[in-house]
C-alpha cells in the first residue's frame, strides 16, 4: 500500500523497509537514517502546492514507512497536530533499555534551518512528559529542493540533512540536550 502510494507513473519504486525494520530494531541511527533517506526521497512532487513542497507527505511518507516495517514489540504513535504545535513521529522502545525517538520533519536547506529544527524538536520533547528513566532522542530531517536526478523523476525532495541528540539529565527544566551528530560544515568555496 505504501509502495502504491508514493508510486509516481512511470518509475520503479524500491522502499528500503526491510532495512527500515533493522535499524530499528538494532536502534541503528546511521542505518535509520539511510533507510528514511530512501523513504522521504521517493515522496511524489504531486504532493507539492503551487510548486512548493509541504511538510506533511513528509511526516506521512515517514510514519507509514516505520509502520510497514516496525517489529510488533515496537509502538509508533504520531502525535497529533495542533495549531501551535509541529506533528512529530515518535518511535518507543518498550525493551529495556527503555527509549523514545522522536521525529521532526522540516523544510529547508541550510544548517542553520537544520539546528532550529532541531531545536524545536527538543522543545516539543519536554511536552510529551517521557519518564526521566527513558532515553530520549531527538532527530530533526530537513527536506530540501530536489537534487536534478530527483526532480527529472518527479520527486517533491531531496534530504538536506539530519541532526541527532539525546536528553542528558531528569524530564523537564533540569534536562539538557547533547547533540549526537554535528549537521556537516559549510563546503568551501573554491577561489
Amino acid at each position: 500500500m505504501l509502495a502504491t502510494a508514493l508510486a509516481v507513473t512511470g518509475c520503479k519504486l524500491k522502499l528500503a523497509l526491510p532495512a527500515l525494520a533493522t535499524a530499528l530494531e538494532t536502534r541503528d541511527r546511521d542505518a535509520f537514517e539511510a533507510a528514511a533517506t530512501r523513504v522521504l526521497e521517493l515522496v511524489p512532487n504531486v504532493t507539492a502546492k503551487a510548486g512548493v513542497p509541504r511538510e506533511a507527505p513528509f511526516h506521512a511518507a515517514l510514519l507509514g514507512a516505520i509502520l510497514a516495517s516496525v517489529a510488533s514489540t515496537d509502538t509508533v504513535e504520531p502525535e497529533m497536530r495542533f495549531r501551535r504545535h509541529p506533528a512529530e513521529v515518535v518511535v518507543t522502545f518498550p525493551e529495556e533499555p527503555a527509549a523514545s525517538w522522536i521525529f521532526a520533519v522540516g523544510l529547508g536547506d541550510s544548517d542553520a534551518a537544520l539546528c532550529d529544527r532541531l531545536g524545536q524538536a527538543q522543545a516539543s520533547a519536554r511536552r510529551l512528559k517521557i519518564p526521566s528513566s527513558t532515553t530520549v532522542t531527538r532527530c530533526a530531517i530537513l527536506i530540501g529542493e530536489p537534487k536534478p536526478a530527483s526532480a527529472a523523476a518527479g520527486r517533491a525532495g531531496s534530504v538536506f540533512g539530519c541532526a541527532w541528540s539525546q536528553r542528558e539529565g531528569a524530564e523537564g527544566a533540569g534536562a539538557s540536550w547533547k547533540m549526537l551528530e554535528l549537521p556537516p560544515p559549510p563546503a568551501a568555496d573554491a577561489e
